[in-house]
């Protein structure tokens, strides 16, 4: 949850921590502080209640606005995936992240299990659609405050995402401000342009507040091939060295035939596209006719991304049914374009599955330019390789939409209890084009059989009378930049109809009621509690091309994934204080809390959680926490496709 007042002097220290049970060391608060101005209750990471002193539900670790900004990332999610608490997980950088999302993925057990917040409200999922995690990078660095990471499982609290821990962003509760900041680098390689740009301005009057964003930032690509570390895929050899390992679908095609002996090898006719011989595809070899398929992709992707937001609330003042009633509402809107690219598309039959492709002896191209047997015959060659470098590779085009809209009211029933209603919406929208990839029944006509027609024009087919209409013969053993190279007609004839398209979504609605207060008070403290129920309704789909679904191309978007579910909680929590201001206790408190869902897709469940949090003084503090946690399956666990993997 989010720190709803903030004029407090109570400095915290919170340490970075991991197990179930920890010592938390806080810095002192001076005493004449302390008693120059009021100390007011704050919501916390964690928990439903607010509370007046240095407890914690859980070990959490907070990132303010200054380390943020010395950071130098604009993207809340690289910098959160340089934590030790990290595991690897996506970002907009990587090349074969084709959805160009960046999510974090808390002490590795998957970004699914990591509850993203902002202002302890959920967010849509983010990517091609159908995903299973929140797209840190629609979040614009601008109007963040700090950052809260809770340590612990929070399933009681929080529900099914929350098993590994949260992340709580929280923005800014601005004053009269208005700020401008930019930013271009490179790197030190002269490369990578970035550029960014960031406008934050916000009023504060009697009644209340209000703060819009815009910001704006672009990256350029950079290829693997420009760094000595990416150059080359390298294989650890047995003797310790490195070799140069790569793809044996090589431009300078590799082609299985039968030698004189009867024996079947791969023969090519190299890098030097000399005459045709024997494949050298041991990596460990310093010279090995493997092709680098490293080279040619991205190491850093390029994206444009620009957002919108607005924050604000108003006091409603005392009405009939409660006193002091706010309405809060925020708004977020960013757009991204990223484009990865991958080596271009290998065209090899056998890797999909199609074993009757065959390269017909019959193939013009095959007759004039193929390897031929000890009597001097074209192969029919079953297996066959050919990087398609003629393309301009494997690119993958995405526009990505996020927006999402919050709406609450909050007010006292009296000085001890207040309630809460809030509507959370939020929706990503995808849409992605991947070209440089090839028809697989296209691919089959271009490599049969060939004759010329009544007007000496090479064609497919068995017979001259069956030619097929519009097929382009496909020549797999010409050198690229000659004239021999695979043709603009070749490559239109398996490509040139069929782009991978993607179109997808992520979308939530959630509907909540709280209310929180003090049951009595007790010698060590106020007994207090928080209850309240939930509606939540997720939606998600991705949906590919026709010639996707049917898998009749290479390197194709997959099948549809696509469902829904909903679920209804209710969930209570209560802070029993036991000890306060003993000789060996200056707190001691016990945290419970318990939670249940139903699920219409599998049925129920109820969790709890049992804490202890004893802080001996204002520097040293120990916590102990037994909780159960649970994973509900998600849309893309529920509904997903098959889809191409590597």
């Amino acid at each position: 949850m989010t720190i709803t007042k903030q004029r407090t002097t109570l400095a915290l220290a919170i340490a970075s921590l991991c197990g179930s049970g920890a010592i938390v060391w806080t810095a002192p608060v001076l005493a004449e502080e302390a008693a120059s101005e009021p100390v007011e209750k704050i919501m916390v990471t964690g928990s439903r209640i607010a509370r007046a002193n240095l407890s914690k539900p859980g070990a959490v670790t907070t990132i303010s606005r200054a380390d943020i900004e010395q950071t130098g990332f604009k993207n809340i999610g690289d910098m959160l995936q340089n934590l030790t608490v990290s595991a690897s997980a996506p970002n907009a950088s990587q090349n074969e992240n084709t959805s160009g999302v960046t999510n974090f993925d808390l002490r590795g057990l998957g970004a699914q299990r990591t509850l993203v917040l902002l202002n302890g409200r959920r967010l849509p999922n983010g990517g091609n659609g159908a995903d299973a995690a929140v797209d840190l990078s629609a979040i614009p660095t601008a109007i963040i405050e700090r950052v809260e990471i809770l340590l612990d499982g929070a399933s009681s609290i929080y529900g099914s995402d929350a098993v590994s821990g949260v992340v709580n962003i929280i923005t800014r509760q601005t004053g009269d401000i208005f700020e401008i900041s930019g930013s271009i680098g490179q790197s030190a390689e002269g490369d990578a342009d970035t550029t960014s740009l960031e406008l934050v301005t916000g009023i504060v009057g009697d009644k209340g507040r209000f703060m819009v964003s815009a910001s704006y930032d672009e990256k350029q690509e950079v290829y693997a091939g420009d760094r000595d570390f990416s150059r080359y895929d390298l294989t650890l050899n047995p003797d310790g060295s490195y070799g140069q390992g790569g793809s044996s679908a090589m431009p300078w095609s590799n082609l299985k035939v039968t030698d004189e002996n009867g024996k079947e090898i791969f023969v090519t006719r190299g890098p030097e596209y000399g005459e045709w011989r024997e494949t050298i595809s041991d990596a460990s070899l310093a010279q090995n006719d493997l092709y680098n398929y490293q080279e040619p992709s991205l190491l850093q992707t390029p994206f444009e991304r620009y957002s919108m937001s607005a924050f604000g609330e108003y006091d409603l003042g005392n009405l009939k049914f409660s006193d002091d009633v706010v309405f809060n509402f925020e708004a977020l809107y960013s757009h991204r374009k990223s484009t990865t690219n991958g080596a271009p598309q290998p065209l090899v039959p056998v890797w999909g599955g199609y074993l009757d492709f065959t390269y017909s002896p019959d193939n013009y191209y095959n007759q004039q330019f193929g390897p031929k047997d000890k009597d001097g015959n074209p192969y029919a060659i079953n297996d066959w390789r050919r990087r398609m470098v003629e393309t301009n590779g494997r690119m993958n085009h995405v526009e990505n939409s996020q927006y999402r809209i919050v709406m609450a009211l909050s007010g006292d029933f009296n000085a001890d209890w207040s309630w809460e209603l809030a509507y959370n919406f939020g929706r990503n929208s995808n849409k992605r084009l991947k070209t440089g990839i090839f028809n697989w029944p296209a691919a089959k006509n271009a490599v049969g059989p060939t004759h010329f027609d009544d007007q000496g024009v090479l064609r497919c087919g068995a017979t001259p009378d069956t030619l097929i209409e519009g097929c382009v013969p496909l020549n797999i053993f010409g050198q690229p930049g000659t004239d021999s190279e695979i043709s603009e007609d070749m490559l239109n004839y398996l490509s040139g109809d069929w782009p991978g398209i993607q179109q997808g979504h992520n979308q939530i609605k959630i509907a909540s009621a709280n209310v929180s207060g003090v049951v009595a008070s007790l010698p060590a403290g106020d007994l207090g509690v928080s209850f309240g129920i939930e509606n939540q309704k997720v939606e998600a789909r991705n949906q590919t091309d026709a010639v996707s679904i049917n898998i009749l191309v290479t390197d194709g978007l997959g099948r549809p994934t696509g469902g829904e579910y909903s679920l209804n909680e209710a969930y209570l929590e209560a802070v029993v204080p036991l000890l306060s201001d003993h000789d060996w206790a200056q707190s001691l408190e016990l945290n419970l809390a318990t939670r249940y869902s139903d699920f219409d897709t599998f049925g129920s469940t109820t969790n709890s959680k049992v804490g202890v949090f004893w802080a001996l003084n204002e520097q040293l503090s120990f916590r102990g926490t037994w909780s159960q946690a649970f994973r509900a399956p998600n849309v893309v666990e529920l509904y997903k496709g098959r889809l191409p993997g590597f």
